[in-house]
């Protein structure tokens, strides 16, 4: 199996990095990985790159970087706003949105969430760590819970916000997969309100999508924006 680990470090040939105590932990404790095994490590700037393990012991180890495996690409900005959800389907939503290519994530609060908090600190770990699973070189970034009134004033600017609409007018979401770089806006399981609907169909980067005739949950409604505009990129691979 392939280790791969994200770093902070600046990453080049020769260069030593010390194991920090997760690190130090997983390998040892969770991979059973010994001295000279290699582990691929990238951090987001500096490409993929393959390493060794210089040390192991109980005050921490260090990996001795060889040579670069992979330059960097630059990923297309693909965010996803959801109202937060039930811990444990939000917490597999944020480690399939990563596998599927989403640059940032961004958890709101809307009139009808029944979830208005979130450990971001883990989500963010959830994220590291599908991110290292499944080959990309970056890392999503898990914004801090928000109310969707704040998101929409200091979202990003010069994209559009696609908004699952359940009711309404609404251009098939495949109709719009032309459109880069891509923000999904999902809302909370009992659907957005009637007033944060009119809110969002006055903004004029915001563009109501139909996801089909069924009534989706809300993480299989990210998911399948997410799917679906992996699709319409280089597709998605399957391992």
């Amino acid at each position: 199996m392939k280790v791969r680990l994200y770093v902070h470090h600046d990453l080049s040939e020769g260069a030593s990095l010390p194991l920090g105590e997760t690190h130090d932990h997983y390998l040892r404790h969770v991979l059973r990985r010994q001295l000279n095994d290699t582990v691929f490590l990238f951090n987001g700037r500096d490409g993929e790159w393959q390493s060794h393990i210089h040390s192991l012991d109980k005050k921490g180890g260090a990996l001795l970087v060889e040579s670069r495996a992979r330059e960097q690409s630059v990923a297309v900005p693909l965010g996803l706003a959801f109202a937060l959800i039930k811990r444990s389907p939000c917490e597999w939503m944020i480690e399939k949105a990563s596998e599927l290519g989403v640059t940032e994530l961004w958890p709101l609060t809307m009139q009808r969430s029944a979830v208005h908090d979130a450990n971001i600190a883990r989500l963010q770990a959830i994220a590291t760590e599908s991110a290292e699973q499944c080959g990309r070189l970056d890392v999503p970034v898990v914004h801090p819970v928000q109310s969707l009134e704040k998101f929409l004033k200091t979202a990003p600017t010069g994209q559009s916000i696609f908004f699952a609409a359940e009711s309404g007018q609404a251009r098939p979401l495949r109709d719009v997969m032309n459109m880069q770089p891509a923000l999904f806006l999902i809302g909370p399981e009992g659907g957005f309100s009637e007033q944060e609907h009119v809110l969002l169909r006055r903004i004029d980067q915001v563009i109501p999508i139909s996801l089909g005739r069924n009534i989706l949950r809300a993480e299989t409604a990210a998911l399948t924006c997410l799917a679906l505009r992996c699709c319409g990129d280089d597709g998605i691979k399957i391992k």
